[in-house]
């Protein structure tokens, strides 16, 4: 409730501005507004203001004759376009907005929408045109060393390749974009290369590998307080463990599983239909390795950790996991579901805690 008042207010504010700015008549001032109020509105997925705030950007940006005010609001109305599924009216404006970008010498501005028009195309099912223009506006960003761009294309295009089973291909593009995020220090893009070549080391069957990276991309995580990030790197460590086919890693795969939904539920990240269909295969796993009611069992008790828990017990287990590769498995679920559900409240205030207990699995 408190935020929906926020939001309204701020929304009362960019109103309160744009009015007065209206009143002045300093169009320049006015054009630059109402195209960061289309960029916020956007942000919430409130698409028709978006929409409406860009078209009165551009109007004014063509009076001034400012191009490069033109190509920023074109590029809005392409993604509330692409975003509403409107993919011809999308290219349109993304097509106006490259020109733009072009003419007003935004050299990485007009590779990055060059990129982007591709990946519309893609959706729009016109493939080879969607990947010319996207190693197009990649090819630009690597003139130009524009490595933070071309970095987050090339993950881009490593899902693409990703999802038509491409596997050697994919992590060329990834490897290659870990170093670009590794030379600019950024490490919200490394997490993310590092953990989908996690993802294509685990879809070779190369579970040490995987696992690495996955532990890595973990610790970057929990230091970013990326939460979403950390649940898709449980996941992703609960189907590495499934790689070991024994009872003890299924009962860390239904652990970690169980955290991972505990944190998504937290912060309202539902899944999509792909990642909705490996989770029933998760489970479907588990059950095979430990029977039809320990998975529920602990899967619960991975759900009822904090996040500071949640993260520490997946850095842990990982190094477990890595010093026993090699031996057999000899334990029982039952003999790993002994820790007592808990339901009180300081339980729950602590779900958000600090991460001090995760930092100091992350530097061990």
């Amino acid at each position: 409730m408190a935020m929906a008042q926020g939001d309204g207010r701020a929304g009362e504010l960019m109103a309160e501005c744009l009015d007065l700015l209206r009143s002045c008549g300093d169009d320049g001032e006015l054009a630059s507004a109402l195209l960061l109020a289309a960029r916020i509105s956007e942000g919430k997925a409130s698409l028709a203001e978006a929409l409406a705030c860009a078209q009165e950007s551009l109007e004014i940006s063509r009076r001034l004759e400012c191009r490069r005010g033109e190509a920023d609001a074109q590029a809005v109305i392409a993604r509330v376009h692409d975003t509403g599924r409107q993919y011809r009216q999308a290219v349109r404006a993304g097509r106006e907005a490259v020109a733009g970008y072009r003419q007003s010498g935004e050299g990485i501005s007009e590779a990055r929408m060059t990129a982007y028009l591709g990946r519309i195309e893609l959706r729009r099912g016109r493939t080879e045109q969607g990947l010319a223009l996207m190693d197009r506006g990649m090819a630009q960003l690597r003139r130009l060393g524009a490595w933070r761009g071309l970095a987050v294309w090339l993950n881009i295009r490593g899902d693409l390749a990703r999802s038509q089973n491409a596997l050697d291909t994919a992590s060329r593009y990834y490897e290659e974009g870990l170093a670009a995020f590794r030379s600019q220090h950024n490490r919200r893009g490394v997490s993310w290369s590092l953990a989908n070549l996690a993802e294509v080391s685990r879809r070779i069957g190369d579970r040490e590998a995987g696992a690495e990276m996955a532990a890595e991309a973990m610790r970057i995580r929990v230091e970013l307080r990326d939460y979403k990030g950390m649940a898709e790197t449980l996941e992703c460590l609960a189907d590495l463990a499934l790689c070991s086919e024994t009872k003890a890693a299924a009962v860390r795969a239904a652990r970690l599983g169980g955290a991972a939904d505990s944190i998504r539920e937290m912060i309202v990240t539902p899944r999509s239909p792909a990642q909705s269909r490996e989770r029933r295969q998760r489970m479907r796993l588990i059950r095979r390795a430990i029977g039809r009611r320990s998975p529920e069992e602990n899967w619960r008790i991975g759900a009822e950790m904090t996040v500071a828990e949640a993260a520490a017990y997946a850095l842990q287990a990982e190094a477990d996991q890595a010093d026993s590769s090699d031996s057999s498995d000899s334990s029982d679920a039952s003999d790993l579901s002994d820790r007592s559900p808990r339901h009180d409240a300081a339980h729950l205030k602590r779900r958000q805690g600090d991460l001090s207990l995760a930092r100091t699995a992350a530097d061990r």
